[in-house]
């Protein structure tokens, strides 16, 4: 028995089953990595406008600098594409846990990246498209705002393939329902971010504050309704916060820059909502009262 043991925990098997794959994985990865960076690198420095008759260009407007936002989304989204795929593969094929759990964890540092730095750089894009780029000598074109679907589409994978692998490899049901409130969360931040950017494009920077205020109280009663359809109190208390979130940013800080008219009409809306979310309580009680029970 002790010999099984030892051959069980020996340094042999440890490289073998965690050790070499994990190798391997890093390895496949950091070559796709590099070989877009490159491609991007080489872009980036075909762009020099160097040796060109061109006069009054400082140092820092000889490159097209948009090129290396588009190279950090290009990367996150690969980065996301990847690791949900390696989640996805697990799932049908591996189902190793180890595996399963690190490439959960590193899909979900991922995404946190693509939902901060990611949103950022394409804040830039947004500038760049309604100001023009770098400077007047590089194009700047309609693509500056469809990349945006890349990196969304690639969030979207990497969540989906993240919740199937999460399903079958852990039991805890609290990290279903953290895992279940990173995907309302994305869907709002990737909501509010179309809205901003749409707004943006069209003249509207004045108003975008109230139309996100306005979004995420209907989101809230989304929420409210979903809680109560699936029995589910979290999403009910989650939604509550959100809808009294919006409510302080209205008051604290949208209300003072809006016009009699906007404040009337965002009023009225919020009125309605929360009427709509009141009747949706009273209505599903005993609903409400029976999950609470069990």
């Amino acid at each position: 028995d002790e010999t099984e043991e030892n051959q069980k925990f020996s340094p042999f098997n440890a490289i073998k089953s965690f050790y070499l794959p994990a190798l391997l994985v890093l390895t496949a990865y950091l070559t796709f990595r590099n070989e877009i960076a490159y491609y991007f690198n080489y872009w980036y420095e075909s762009s020099s406008l160097k040796g060109k008759e061109i006069s009054e260009i400082d140092d820092y407007s000889l490159y097209n600098y948009d090129i290396n936002v588009f190279k950090n989304i290009y990367l996150i989204a690969y980065s996301l594409v990847f690791f949900g795929g390696l989640a996805l593969l697990n799932f049908h094929k591996f189902k190793n846990k180890v595996l399963g759990i690190s490439a959960i964890v590193i899909g979900l540092l991922t995404l946190l990246s693509a939902q901060t730095f990611g949103l950022e750089e394409l804040g830039e894009l947004r500038y760049a498209y309604i100001n023009g780029g770098s400077n007047e000598y590089f194009d700047v074109n309609f693509n500056y705002i469809l990349v945006r679907y890349l990196l969304w589409g690639s969030v979207a994978f990497a969540l989906w393939a993240i919740f199937k692998n999460t399903k079958s490899i852990i039991e805890n049901t609290k990290f279903h329902i953290f895992l279940e409130m990173v995907i309302h969360i994305s869907i709002l931040n990737f909501l509010s971010n179309e809205l901003v950017t749409w707004m943006d494009i069209a003249g509207y920077q004045d108003i975008f504050k109230l139309g996100l205020s306005i979004l995420w109280s209907v989101y809230s009663l989304l929420l409210v309704s979903l809680g109560i359809y699936k029995k589910k109190k979290y999403l009910r208390i989650s939604a509550l916060v959100l809808f009294g979130v919006t409510l302080a940013k209205l008051f604290l800080y949208d209300i003072s820059n809006l016009s009699t008219i906007s404040k009337t009409v965002v009023l009225i809306v919020l009125g309605l909502l929360l009427l709509i979310i009141s009747f949706l309580y009273n209505k599903f009680k005993d609903k409400i009262g029976d999950e609470t029970k069990h």
